[in-house]
């Protein structure tokens, strides 16, 4: 797991923080490393940090050549997750995002009963 020192969001131009502990990162709308080009830690699937300069995830997506896709991350008590879905259908993406966030927060619920828990705690009207 990384340290708030290790993450640098003091330096990065591109990150706000909002209040102890919480943080607004902003892509900058260039698709561009906010680091400058070096390489910075990032997680990996596995919770491993890469620092071998692979590419951002922004960079990453941009590279793809699907026309859709999300790199998330989510913090639970289990831990750090991340990961990356692409797609030249985009019902295809969106329901893997769900799918896997859902399962992120409960790995044995099913994710629709997860979602719809979800949802109806939400603001969202639909």
């Amino acid at each position: 797991m990384l340290s708030p020192d290790e993450l640098a969001l003091d330096d990065d131009e591109h990150v706000r923080q909002l209040d102890d502990d919480r943080y607004l990162v902003s892509t900058g709308g260039t698709g561009s490393s906010p680091s400058g080009g070096r390489a910075r830690p990032t997680r990996s699937d596995g919770g491993q940090v890469v620092t071998d300069g692979s590419p951002s995830p922004t960079e990453a997506l941009a590279q793809s050549p699907a026309g859709f896709g999300v790199d998330l991350a989510v913090k639970t008590e289990a831990g750090v997750s991340r990961r990356r879905v692409t797609s030249n259908d985009i019902r295809e993406v969106f329901t893997e995002m769900l799918r896997w966030y859902a399962l992120q927060l409960d790995s044995d619920a099913d994710p629709a009963e997860t979602l719809a828990v979800l949802r109806a705690a939400s603001e969202l009207n639909f």
